[in-house]
């Protein structure tokens, strides 16, 4: 499976990998319509980012889980 993923990077080195995380306590209490308005904003984003091959997960993760 790694010898896949290898031959998917473009000659010439190793792709960077990001994984940009935010705790709770640094996202503000928003409404349900400010949610919405923002996930609408991002659509472009994340469509690009999909095109480019780039998107990998988009979620959350419940911070009470084990």
């Amino acid at each position: 499976m790694m010898e896949a993923a290898a031959r998917a990077v473009p000659s010439g080195g190793v792709m960077p990998e990001y994984l940009i995380a935010f705790n709770e306590e640094w996202v503000p209490d928003l409404t349900e319509d400010e949610l919405m308005d923002r996930a609408r904003a991002l659509k472009p984003l994340i469509a690009e980012m999909e095109a480019a091959g780039v998107w990998v997960f988009g979620g959350g993760l419940d911070q009470e889980s084990p």
